[in-house]
């Protein structure tokens, strides 16, 4: 009779912890999106109406520079945004699954050997 190692099972998350990382994984992954959808609709004006971008706003101004200058600033947002996100829900929740592993016994996944 074969005998097979539990230990990877006994390493799973519990199924509250799954469903905290899951939640915020698709959040994040929402903000990705618009981030990247955002800045894929700039390149797309740009390559597709270049007329619309070259419209001067003020002076030195036009509208890619505008835009551009515009998806800069929603990047830095989104950065300082995901920091306080993954501080606030994201490092309590590895905590958490860290401490049951730890409570379980499992070694194998408590980030890396130890001396």
């Amino acid at each position: 009779m074969q005998q097979y190692d539990h230990s990877w099972l006994a390493s799973q998350p519990s199924r509250s912890t799954l469903k905290t990382l899951r939640t915020a994984r698709k959040r994040s992954s929402r903000v990705a999106a618009t981030v990247i959808g955002a800045q894929l609709s700039t390149v797309v004006l740009a390559a597709e109406v270049p007329g619309i971008m070259s419209h001067p706003i003020v002076d030195p101004f036009n509208v890619g520079l505008f835009l551009i200058l515009m998806q800069i600033g929603f990047t830095a947002c989104v950065i300082i945004w995901y920091g306080r996100y993954a501080k606030k829900r994201l490092d309590p929740a590895s905590l958490r699954f860290a401490a049951e592993l730890k409570q379980r016994g499992d070694t194998t996944h408590s980030g890396g050997a130890r001396p």
